[in-house]
Protein backbone atom coordinates (compact mmCIF):
# COMPACT_ATOMS: atom_id res chain seq x y z
CA UNK A 1 0.00 0.00 0.00
CA UNK A 2 1.29 3.52 -0.83
CA UNK A 3 0.38 6.88 0.58
CA UNK A 4 -0.80 9.63 -1.70
CA UNK A 5 -1.48 13.28 -1.12
CA UNK A 6 -4.85 14.83 -1.82
CA UNK A 7 -6.06 18.34 -1.08
CA UNK A 8 -8.28 18.59 1.98
CA UNK A 9 -11.92 19.41 1.46
CA UNK A 10 -12.87 23.00 1.80
CA UNK A 11 -12.34 25.95 -0.48
CA UNK A 12 -9.86 27.83 1.69
CA UNK A 13 -7.90 24.91 3.02
CA UNK A 14 -4.38 24.55 1.63
CA UNK A 15 -3.40 21.55 3.70
CA UNK A 16 -2.76 18.17 2.19
CA UNK A 17 -3.83 14.92 3.72
CA UNK A 18 -2.28 11.58 2.96
CA UNK A 19 -4.51 8.72 2.00
CA UNK A 20 -3.80 5.18 0.99
CA UNK A 21 -3.57 4.67 -2.72
CA UNK A 22 -2.63 1.99 -5.20
CA UNK A 23 0.79 1.37 -6.65
CA UNK A 24 0.09 3.49 -9.70
CA UNK A 25 -1.28 6.55 -7.93
CA UNK A 26 -0.78 9.53 -10.26
CA UNK A 27 -1.46 12.10 -7.59
CA UNK A 28 1.27 10.69 -5.35
CA UNK A 29 3.83 10.77 -8.16
CA UNK A 30 2.94 14.36 -9.06
CA UNK A 31 3.15 15.48 -5.44
CA UNK A 32 6.52 13.78 -5.01
CA UNK A 33 7.83 15.28 -8.26
CA UNK A 34 6.89 18.80 -7.10
CA UNK A 35 8.69 18.21 -3.80
CA UNK A 36 11.80 16.88 -5.55
CA UNK A 37 11.85 19.87 -7.89
CA UNK A 38 11.72 22.28 -4.95
CA UNK A 39 14.64 20.52 -3.29
CA UNK A 40 16.64 20.52 -6.52
CA UNK A 41 16.03 24.26 -7.01
CA UNK A 42 17.27 24.94 -3.46
CA UNK A 43 20.35 22.76 -3.97
CA UNK A 44 21.10 24.47 -7.28
CA UNK A 45 21.06 27.88 -5.56
CA UNK A 46 23.76 26.95 -3.01
CA UNK A 47 26.74 27.46 -5.37
CA UNK A 48 25.44 30.95 -6.22
CA UNK A 49 25.67 32.07 -2.59
CA UNK A 50 28.73 30.01 -1.59
CA UNK A 51 31.41 32.47 -2.83
CA UNK A 52 30.01 35.16 -0.53
CA UNK A 53 30.46 32.89 2.50
CA UNK A 54 34.12 31.95 2.14
CA UNK A 55 36.22 31.19 5.17
CA UNK A 56 39.10 33.57 5.68
CA UNK A 57 42.59 32.13 5.80
CA UNK A 58 44.88 33.17 8.60
CA UNK A 59 48.45 34.10 7.77
CA UNK A 60 50.81 31.82 9.68
CA UNK A 61 54.60 31.97 9.74
CA UNK A 62 56.48 29.09 11.31
CA UNK A 63 59.85 29.86 12.87
CA UNK A 64 62.30 26.98 13.22
CA UNK A 65 66.06 26.44 13.30
CA UNK A 66 66.18 27.49 9.64
CA UNK A 67 64.97 30.98 10.55
CA UNK A 68 67.43 31.25 13.46
CA UNK A 69 65.50 29.85 16.41
CA UNK A 70 68.24 28.07 18.38
CA UNK A 71 66.04 25.18 19.47
CA UNK A 72 62.63 24.01 18.24
CA UNK A 73 60.97 23.19 21.56
CA UNK A 74 59.52 26.45 22.87
CA UNK A 75 57.86 26.25 26.30
CA UNK A 76 56.94 29.86 26.94
CA UNK A 77 56.63 33.05 24.90
CA UNK A 78 56.18 36.50 26.44
CA UNK A 79 56.33 39.99 25.02
CA UNK A 80 58.38 42.46 27.02
CA UNK A 81 57.72 46.18 27.56
CA UNK A 82 60.06 47.12 24.66
CA UNK A 83 58.22 44.83 22.23
CA UNK A 84 60.72 41.99 22.09
CA UNK A 85 59.43 38.42 22.22
CA UNK A 86 61.18 36.33 24.86
CA UNK A 87 61.11 32.54 24.52
CA UNK A 88 61.94 29.71 26.89
CA UNK A 89 63.52 26.80 25.00
CA UNK A 90 65.75 23.81 25.66
CA UNK A 91 68.39 25.80 23.80
CA UNK A 92 68.41 28.63 26.35
CA UNK A 93 66.70 32.00 26.62
CA UNK A 94 65.82 33.48 23.22
CA UNK A 95 64.87 37.02 22.21
CA UNK A 96 63.23 37.84 18.88
CA UNK A 97 63.26 41.47 17.72
CA UNK A 98 61.09 40.96 14.64
CA UNK A 99 64.03 40.13 12.38
CA UNK A 100 66.64 38.10 14.24
CA UNK A 101 66.92 35.71 17.16
CA UNK A 102 69.46 36.17 19.97
CA UNK A 103 70.10 33.36 22.47
CA UNK A 104 71.62 33.28 25.97
CA UNK A 105 72.95 29.89 27.11
CA UNK A 106 75.26 28.39 29.74
CA UNK A 107 78.15 30.05 27.85
CA UNK A 108 76.55 33.39 28.75
CA UNK A 109 75.98 32.51 32.42
CA UNK A 110 72.72 30.54 32.61
CA UNK A 111 72.92 27.58 34.97
CA UNK A 112 71.10 25.41 32.42
CA UNK A 113 70.03 25.66 28.78
CA UNK A 114 66.68 24.07 29.68
CA UNK A 115 64.61 27.22 30.20
CA UNK A 116 61.05 26.57 31.36
CA UNK A 117 59.56 30.05 31.58
CA UNK A 118 60.40 33.75 31.18
CA UNK A 119 59.03 36.96 32.70
CA UNK A 120 60.27 40.19 31.10
CA UNK A 121 60.03 43.45 33.05
CA UNK A 122 61.10 47.02 32.30
CA UNK A 123 64.59 46.54 33.74
CA UNK A 124 65.36 42.84 33.45
CA UNK A 125 64.12 39.41 32.37
CA UNK A 126 63.46 36.66 34.90
CA UNK A 127 64.46 33.22 33.59
CA UNK A 128 63.37 29.92 35.13
CA UNK A 129 65.72 27.09 34.23
CA UNK A 130 65.59 23.51 35.45
CA UNK A 131 68.50 24.32 37.77
CA UNK A 132 67.33 27.59 39.26
CA UNK A 133 66.09 31.12 38.68
CA UNK A 134 68.31 33.52 36.71
CA UNK A 135 68.07 37.17 35.75
CA UNK A 136 69.12 38.90 32.54
CA UNK A 137 70.04 42.61 32.85
CA UNK A 138 71.20 44.07 29.57
CA UNK A 139 73.49 41.32 28.26
CA UNK A 140 74.61 40.14 31.71
CA UNK A 141 73.18 36.94 33.20
CA UNK A 142 73.16 36.31 36.93
CA UNK A 143 71.78 33.26 38.71
CA UNK A 144 71.42 34.16 42.38
CA UNK A 145 68.47 31.86 42.98
CA UNK A 146 69.75 28.35 42.36
CA UNK A 147 68.16 27.45 45.73
CA UNK A 148 64.83 27.37 43.83
CA UNK A 149 66.09 24.39 41.81
CA UNK A 150 64.44 21.91 44.18
CA UNK A 151 61.26 24.01 44.02
CA UNK A 152 60.80 22.99 40.34
CA UNK A 153 59.68 26.30 38.83
CA UNK A 154 57.35 25.65 35.90
CA UNK A 155 55.94 29.12 35.22
CA UNK A 156 56.99 32.71 35.89
CA UNK A 157 55.32 36.07 35.86
CA UNK A 158 56.43 39.48 37.06
CA UNK A 159 54.28 42.08 38.77
CA UNK A 160 54.37 45.85 38.26
CA UNK A 161 57.03 46.23 40.95
CA UNK A 162 59.40 43.84 39.18
CA UNK A 163 58.88 40.99 41.65
CA UNK A 164 59.00 37.51 40.13
CA UNK A 165 56.24 35.06 40.96
CA UNK A 166 57.44 31.50 40.41
CA UNK A 167 54.86 28.72 40.22
CA UNK A 168 55.60 25.08 40.89
CA UNK A 169 53.81 21.86 41.74
CA UNK A 170 54.48 22.59 45.43
CA UNK A 171 53.41 26.25 45.65
CA UNK A 172 54.31 29.79 44.61
CA UNK A 173 57.48 31.74 45.46
CA UNK A 174 57.77 35.52 45.35
CA UNK A 175 61.29 36.78 44.57
CA UNK A 176 62.37 40.37 45.20
CA UNK A 177 63.62 42.52 42.31
CA UNK A 178 66.72 43.27 44.40
CA UNK A 179 67.81 39.75 43.53
CA UNK A 180 67.79 40.78 39.90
Amino acid sequence: MQLRATPSRGARSRSVRLIAGGAGSTRCRRWAAVGVHRVLVLLAAIPVFAPAVRAQRAHVTLYTNREGLPQGQVFDVRQGPLGYLWMATYGGLTRYDGETFRAWTVRDGLVSNAVRSVAPTAGHVWVATERGLCVLKGDEVGCPHTDLRMFGVTRLTADAGGWAWAASPTGVARVAPSGA
